[in-house]
């Protein structure tokens, strides 16, 4: 009973202590991966300026369309870019911050600019979107409409001794009235 208690003892250390080495972080740096450069960083935040300003002439279109619906969509996607901006300047200067020091955490701060660069471009996307441009679709929208059969539809082009394609042929009761 002893050497059953021990052995289990034995098996359930062994266990953890594999699951605890495969759990440790990977401490070996990506070979194949550049090391982030300032240009980099540059380089997405001039983007994020062009994709501030082009919100901001979509903004002047709204005003001049004088659409309040389009006005307050695309006011609400400037507010979001500006604040992106604000976040990818900050980012900007840590990612420079790091590079001088070169403490290894350049690379976290690129990956969180990219990662506010892509937010941007989803809310231009998204600014575009309000105004009803389009978005790179050459392509015509087609809308389809499905509806069930109503008795007696005005808008029906059939005829009124013509079959419906429904199963069941429904009468409507005669209005009721009051008076």
């Amino acid at each position: 009973m002893r050497h059953r208690k021990t052995l289990s003892t034995v098996i359930l250390l062994a266990t953890l202590g594999v699951g605890t080495l495969f759990a440790q972080p990977d401490t070996s740096k990506a070979v194949g991966a550049p090391p982030p450069s300032a240009g980099e960083g540059e380089r997405l935040l001039g983007e994020m300026e062009s994709i501030y300003s082009q919100v901001l002439r979509l903004q002047s279109v709204a005003h001049s369309s004088k659409d309040i619906v389009k006005i307050n969509c695309v006011n609400e996607k400037l507010v979001a870019v500006k604040a992106l901006l604000n976040i990818a300047e900050d980012t900007k200067h840590n990612l420079d911050a790091a590079l001088s020091r070169d403490d290894g955490t350049a690379q976290a701060q690129l990956s969180q600019l990219e990662g506010t660069h892509a937010e941007a471009v989803t809310e231009r996307d998204g600014a575009q979107a309000c105004m009803g441009e389009n978005l790179g679709r050459s392509e015509a929208a087609g809308v389809r409409v499905q509806r069930p059969a109503i008795p007696d539809d005005p808008t029906d082009d059939r005829g009124p001794f013509e079959p419906t394609n429904s199963l069941l042929d429904i009468e409507r009761p005669a209005f009721a009235t009051p008076w």
